[in-house]
């Protein structure tokens, strides 16, 4: 025996480092090869990965999510909500400024929204606070989602 503990040369016999882990594997108290218990492993992950259901397009997903908040309270953001539930890219606002001031306290924003055909409008103290108030309006006349505030 070397001085670095190593085992010397031919000392797994016929068998190769891996083949005798192997064994050992069996040995300590599991009843398959090591190869076995990867591939089963791997054959229950691939399986979990796999979708319960029917596969659903887009809008129908979209739809769904839609639905499921319906008559609920959300507390994050309300146009941030909106953009998820409907796409970024589908809303867009419409801002006007409708009194200008020097103290931004004074100044009066109205935003508006079309979803649907239908215009939703907001006002608010800044442009932020009318889109805010937009899609509050918009979430609750159109899907019946409370915005907490």
């Amino acid at each position: 025996q070397s001085i670095s503990g190593a085992m010397p040369p031919g000392a797994y016999g016929n068998r190769s480092l891996y083949q005798s882990w192997e064994v050992g594997m069996t040995m300590m108290g599991s009843n398959q090869p090591m190869a076995a218990m990867l591939a089963n492993a791997k054959k229950k992950q691939r399986q979990s990965k796999q979708p319960a259901g029917p596969k659903l397009s887009k809008s129908e997903l979209k739809q769904k999510k839609i639905m499921s908040l319906a008559g609920t309270s959300i507390t994050s953001h309300p146009t941030q909500k909106l953009y998820e539930l409907l796409g970024a890219g589908n809303v867009s606002f419409a801002d006007v400024c409708l009194q200008v001031s020097t103290h931004s306290v004074h100044s009066r924003w109205r935003s508006t929204c079309v979803y649907e055909g239908i215009e939703y409008h907001g006002e608010g103290s800044n442009k932020k606070d009318s889109r805010k108030d937009c899609s509050i309006n918009l979430l609750r006349e159109r899907f019946n989602v409370d915005c907490a505030e």
